[in-house]
């Protein structure tokens, strides 16, 4: 009895924290499309599209990132979801491939300055979840996506550079072997000052928003 009542405990607890996931389960999203529509109802993230269904939950199609302009989840959680996080991803465009074949990501604009714009793209559990980027990462739950920086809630981080219309990768947590250290200062390569600094380590994967005022401040 003892033995089945571990087991009944631990599959709730099991239930709970993956619905606390986001991108483990349907999200109240609303996409602003390519095209100047706007769709609103449930989605969650896939690879390379998200799974959309209409607000009946109903409806199920794939909505590709090279289709969407920006989206806008809002997300609920705590006892009975009374809190509500909103947060809007925009539609990256990479760097084209060997076959010559575009790519996106969603990303989230951490930091904006007139010189710079950081994004970064979401985490999440490799198991059930989904990830916005071209690699799976680890965890990230409901609360780390608003609020208080936290430099685990993404895998990878791209830059916009004045006017530029491809980012730069900045840093990738997945499928590479190079740390923070070395892609950040390589990707600032440009500014010799900041790049130093990234290379000794005063600047560190923690220090997203001084690397922008720097680079926004003393870079040319």
């Amino acid at each position: 009895m003892m033995k089945k009542y571990f087991t009944i405990t631990l599959l709730v607890l099991i239930t709970n924290f993956s619905y606390s996931q986001f991108g483990t389960k349907y999200e109240e999203v609303k996409v602003l499309l390519k095209n100047g529509n706007v769709v609103s109802g449930f989605g969650r993230v896939s690879l390379y599209h998200i799974d959309f269904k209409d607000v009946n939950k109903k409806n199920h199609e794939k909505i590709g990132f090279s289709d969407i302009n920006n989206l806008k989840f809002t997300v609920y959680s705590g006892k009975k979801n009374i809190n509500k996080n909103d947060f809007i991803l925009a539609s990256l465009l990479l760097e084209k491939n060997s076959t010559d074949k575009k790519k996106y990501v969603l990303a989230e604009l951490i930091v904006e300055k007139d010189k710079i714009k950081i994004y970064g793209v979401h985490a999440f559990e490799g198991g059930g979840g989904f990830s916005m980027g071209p690699g799976l990462g680890g965890q990230v739950s409901v609360v780390n996506l608003r609020g208080n920086f936290n430099s685990n809630s993404y895998s990878d981080y791209y830059c916009y550079f004045n006017n530029e219309s491809i980012p730069r990768l900045m840093y990738q947590k997945v499928n590479t072997f190079k740390t923070f250290r070395v892609m950040a200062a390589e990707c600032f390569k440009d500014c010799e000052e900041l790049s130093e600094k990234i290379n000794t380590k005063e600047f560190t994967k923690e220090n997203i928003f001084e690397i922008a005022n720097y680079y926004n401040d003393k870079c040319k």
